[in-house]
């Protein structure tokens, strides 16, 4: 639709001016080149067909260019924002690299079980396994598991990541039972979350 209407003004102008160009040429413009006198809102003109016809077209013919022109600018700016957004993004995912490169975090891990009931595995039982990406059979890391106070909550500290650990940007975690076998997952890892709640799946 953004199309069309882009185009049917100009053609049609064109088509005006040419019409209007025609009539000094061809037989049908012997009855529209002389003046014709026109009233409105109290006002007189006297102006030939052949003109209203031209003028007609050109004034078609800017308003497609106008609405062009437009379209083009508004592009231009969407396109602009969106550039400016990914560069936010990577200076954002450059800082958050460079801060955990040079620091040892703490994270706690607390467990959210549908079940209340459920008593939950001891420290020495669990490791944290972090991958860079969705892709389960990616690169990961294992990490030690730390008892904490909390009910269902446990302490993992990470150390040292680097560049390639984010490369992929949708690194995750997840718990592992080593004796169950069973896991807690926590997806879009953001590693400036101090306290993570990961789920049964």
């Amino acid at each position: 639709m953004e199309i069309f209407s882009q185009l049917i003004f100009p053609i049609f102008g064109i088509m005006l001016i040419l019409m209007g160009i025609g009539a000094f040429f061809f037989k049908y413009g012997s009855n529209i080149k002389e003046a014709q006198k026109f009233s409105f809102l109290g006002i007189s003109l006297e102006i030939s067909v052949v003109t209203a016809i031209i003028l007609a077209g050109m004034a078609f013919c800017g308003l497609g260019f106008y609405l062009n022109e437009n379209s083009y600018k508004q592009k231009y700016i969407s396109g602009q924002k969106k550039a400016d957004d990914q560069q936010k993004q990577i200076e954002v995912k450059d800082q958050i690299i460079a801060f955990l490169k040079t620091q040892d975090i703490t994270y706690q891990l607390v467990l959210d079980d549908d079940d209340e009931n459920t008593t939950p595995p001891s420290a020495q039982s669990l490791t944290c396994v972090f991958h860079k990406n969705w892709d389960e059979n990616s690169d990961s890391i294992e990490y030690k598991v730390s008892s904490c106070a909390a009910q269902k909550a446990y302490k993992v500290t990470f150390k040292n990541l680097s560049l390639q650990e984010f490369s992929d940007a949708a690194p995750y975690i997840y718990l592992v039972d080593k004796k169950t076998r069973k896991k807690w997952y926590y997806h879009s890892f953001n590693p400036l979350t101090p306290t993570i709640f990961l789920k049964n799946q």
